[in-house]
């Protein structure tokens, strides 16, 4: 009997995006809400020119903890927002980074 070894997908499918993927998103796409972060992660477009990793089950809970950490950590920020419950989040400027170290 042989085994065959997990492929990419598979193995997307188990892990988590790193705080770093998560904060590439909120700079590149500017102001989004946490759905938004999760969405743009767990999806893979049809024209995927980034060639970013893919996450498929991943839960916007675990970003939102994620997005709260940089936010204390002063990587991130929230901003106004429509909505009442939905959290906007904003990448802080590197100035502002640089500022807080």
């Amino acid at each position: 009997m042989t085994t065959s070894k997990p492929t990419s997908a598979a193995l997307e499918g188990r892990s988590k995006p790193t705080d770093e993927q998560i904060l590439e998103v909120v700079r590149r796409r500017g102001r989004c809400m946490t759905y938004y972060v999760t969405n743009v992660l767990s999806w893979k477009p049809a024209h995927d020119e980034e060639k970013r990793p893919v996450f498929p089950n991943l839960g916007t809970a675990f970003v939102r903890r994620r997005l709260i950490a940089m936010e204390k950590a002063g990587l991130v920020e929230r901003v106004s927002s429509p909505y009442a419950v939905q959290i906007c989040w904003s990448a802080r400027a590197a100035s502002e980074e640089a500022g807080r170290g």
